[in-house]
């Protein structure tokens, strides 16, 4: 948010700070399992490449805490590379959970179109496990 080229953005997430648990309602039989308090952090920066070209470089990692300690580090790091031509064209790769990612998008005023793939892995210890690709396609339009 500041006017200076290069400066990086730094985000932290926290779940359940709290510590709060579910209770059993009369309709189960059981309240869940209690979700532990977890932390991600992530770093990016934009830097401008060109004269109308951005590029936004992205690592986040997942659960620093490692309180899923069962989950591979493989699977809790995100990458993610986007161009930015004119603030009309986006194109992105990335890799998350152990697999890739990629989408294009265009935008105006009056429309909007992205089209993006992406994995998550179904297993839940190993890295590029049972992978369940995705994919989405979004379009919109305004007056």
């Amino acid at each position: 948010t500041f006017p200076m080229a290069y400066l990086p953005t730094l985000s932290i997430v926290a779940r359940n700070v709290g510590g709060e648990s579910f209770k059993a309602s009369r309709a189960s039989s059981a309240a869940p399992d209690e979700i532990p308090t977890t932390y991600d952090a992530g770093l990016s920066i934009t830097p401008q490449i060109g004269r109308k070209t951005r590029l936004h470089i992205e690592v986040d990692y997942r659960d620093i805490s490692n309180e899923y300690n069962f989950t591979a580090r493989e699977r809790k790091i995100n990458l993610g590379i986007e161009f930015d031509v004119s603030r009309k064209y986006f194109f992105r790769a990335g890799y998350s959970d152990g697999f890739g990612s990629a989408g294009i998008g265009i935008q105006t005023k009056k429309f909007m179109f992205d089209f993006t793939t992406y994995a998550a892995d179904l297993s839940l210890r190993s890295t590029r496990g049972r992978e369940d690709r995705r994919f989405v396609f979004a379009l919109s339009s305004g007056i």
